[in-house]
C-alpha cells in the first residue's frame, strides 16, 4: 500500500521518446511532475514522471 505520496512540479525537456502527438517536441522545456509514494514501511515504493503542456493542461493533485 501506498501511504504517502509527494509530487515535485518544475520544468523539464520533453524527452526524445514523447510521442509525436504530445505537441511539444524533445528537448523544449515543458511541466515536469516526478512523484514518489512511500509505502507503510516508509520505503520508497513507486516513482513516477510526467510531462505536460501548460499550455493545454493544468496539474492538479488529489491524495485521499
Amino acid at each position: 500500500w501506498i501511504l504517502r505520496a509527494e509530487d515535485r512540479v518544475g520544468l523539464a525537456p520533453v524527452p526524445d521518446w514523447a510521442p509525436a502527438g504530445f505537441g511539444l517536441r524533445p528537448g523544449v522545456p515543458a511541466g515536469h511532475i516526478t512523484r514518489t509514494g512511500w509505502s507503510q514501511d516508509n520505503v520508497a515504493a513507486e516513482v513516477s514522471e510526467t510531462w505536460f503542456d501548460p499550455e493545454v493542461a493544468a496539474y492538479v493533485a488529489r491524495l485521499a
